[in-house]
């Protein structure tokens, strides 16, 4: 993991109780060996913003953002790869491949905690919207992307300049393996219909 000015980390805590607890940082500075972090909630119970000087080993990254699924009668931990449209999400379940779901089917990750749950990961509304305005540009990259193919399946055969174009148009506009696989299928199947 590479560590820079304004890096989100997560930082272990020996000192506190109970020992070995990890608490979300940002980088401020640092030379490789040592880091000054500012804790996003300081490990005491002042409101004022505390930053302390780690060694590299104590510092870890930030967990990525799982959410629970619904699937084949139980709720697992997966990833939302990205949105596929307003109600649907492509998801990752932990050592799986992705697979499409319904909006309804995807929870908070949660945890039973002395009696009740307690959300795990909650998300603000801003980042939220982040990734709202990063799912319309993919919306439109595979757009783009899908025309393209549609145009030059159209043509005929493919030339080796053809085919270098969808490779690169491929990896530039990041359609995954489902998405290039499930046009080839859309177009396969339109052929055969008419």
């Amino acid at each position: 993991m590479r560590l820079k000015k304004g890096s989100k980390v997560e930082v272990l805590k020996k000192s506190n109780v109970p020992p070995g607890s990890w608490w979300c940082a940002e980088i401020v500075s640092g030379n490789g060996h040592t880091y000054n972090v500012k804790y996003d909630q300081p490990p005491s119970n002042t409101s004022e913003v505390i930053m302390e000087r780690v060694p590299r080993k104590a510092i870890g990254p930030c967990p990525p953002p799982f959410e629970e699924v619904f699937e084949m009668s139980s709720w697992k931990l997966a990833e939302v790869a990205r949105v596929v449209s307003r109600n649907h999400y492509f998801v990752r379940l932990l050592g799986s491949s992705e697979f499409k779901v319904h909006k309804s089917f995807i929870r908070v990750w949660q945890s039973w905690k002395d009696g009740r749950w307690v959300l795990i990961g909650k998300r603000k509304q801003s980042e939220l919207m982040k990734g709202d305005l990063r799912v319309d540009v993919h919306q439109l990259e595979l757009r783009a992307y899908l025309r393209t193919m549609k145009a030059l399946y159209a043509s005929g055969p493919l030339s080796w300049d053809q085919e270098t174009l969808i490779t690169n148009l491929w990896f530039m506009l990041h359609i995954s393996n489902d998405e290039h696989l499930s046009e080839i299928r859309h177009l396969v199947s339109d052929e055969m219909d008419s």
